[in-house]
């Protein structure tokens, strides 16, 4: 018998912020392909981002991207049929009407993201450390102390730019 171990309290917690890491990644991992060029990559990523929502959305919203995905099937599917048609044409024309597919469904990725409760993280800010500049970053955790991040970003940016232009006034 192998070993079963229950879940820790902590590992139950963590599920919602994994979940939300997990599909914003997706969403940047297609927003890379697309920018790249990579169409398969994009619509690999884009399905994967679509049937991880897909719980969020209306069963109508649903039950329309699942005829939507069987439409677009079966044009493939007609198209694989057409005599003379070579398989790199085949391919590149696959690839297309995949993009264009997820091109034309991806509204319903960010329509579903605030009933996952994913848009609390964006609100929160995720932070790339790589890519921040110390300053910046400065800017948004002192935003965030003070009460609500909009208008905390915006009176420490306020502060800042004060701070800034004293400063600039004072070593000339």
């Amino acid at each position: 018998m192998g070993d079963m171990t229950m879940p820790t309290d902590q590992m139950l917690q963590d599920i919602p912020s994994n979940f939300a890491w997990f599909v914003l990644n997706t969403i940047t991992k297609m927003r890379d392909a697309d920018a790249s060029g990579d169409k398969a990559q994009y619509y690999t990523f884009f399905r994967y981002a679509i049937n991880s929502l897909a719980p969020y959305m209306t069963g109508e919203r649903r039950e329309a991207v699942e005829r939507d995905f069987k439409v677009l099937e079966a044009a493939i599917a007609k198209m694989n049929n057409i005599p003379n048609l070579n398989d790199q044409s085949r391919s590149k024309n696959e690839e297309h009407l995949r993009k264009e597919f997820a091109d034309s469904h991806t509204f319903l990725i960010f329509e579903a993201l605030p009933k996952a409760s994913i848009v609390k993280i964006s609100q929160d800010a995720v932070i790339d450390f790589g890519k921040t500049e110390w300053q910046t970053l400065g800017l948004y955790i002192r935003g965030i102390a003070h009460s609500g991040m909009a208008s905390g970003l915006a009176r420490g940016k306020e502060s800042e730019d004060r701070n800034n232009a004293v400063s600039t006034k004072t070593q000339v």
